[in-house]
């Protein structure tokens, strides 16, 4: 099951979360428990700020994303079709 990209985990923090994504890449990555596109979602940010830049970011990019989807037509006053 692959996370949704909206929901990417932000590890804040120096050198804390090293250990942690040196785990990752060792056992559930080389036995096949998750893939390398799933690691590449982690965020690392070593400050609050970059924290927020990182969160700001994907704010701006889900809705530039959600302006280039076609609308959805609400359905008319009788109008009995299914879409």
């Amino acid at each position: 099951m692959r996370a949704p990209s909206s929901c990417a985990p932000i590890l804040t923090g120096s050198d804390d979360w090293e250990g942690l994504i040196d785990w990752l890449r060792a056992s559930p990555l080389a036995d096949g428990r998750i893939s390398a596109r799933d690691l590449e979602l982690i965020e690392l940010a070593r400050t609050p700020e970059q924290a927020c830049e990182i969160i700001e970011h994907a704010r701006r990019r889900q809705r530039d994303h959600a302006r280039s989807q076609p609308r959805r037509r609400s359905p008319q006053a009788g109008d009995n079709r299914r879409a």
